[in-house]
């Protein structure tokens, strides 16, 4: 961050979905897996 503050990264985990949108979740160490969808937006 440009204040020089840190942040983790989540373990993140994708499945392949439908219409090119993966499904996906991510995870900090033993905390409960918050969901993410990425979306393909170009080739």
């Amino acid at each position: 961050c440009t204040d020089g503050s840190r942040y983790p990264m989540p373990e993140i985990t994708c499945k392949a979905g439908v219409n090119d949108v993966a499904t996906c979740t991510a995870r900090y160490g033993d905390h409960a897996a918050i969901p993410l969808t990425f979306k393909k937006i170009g080739a």
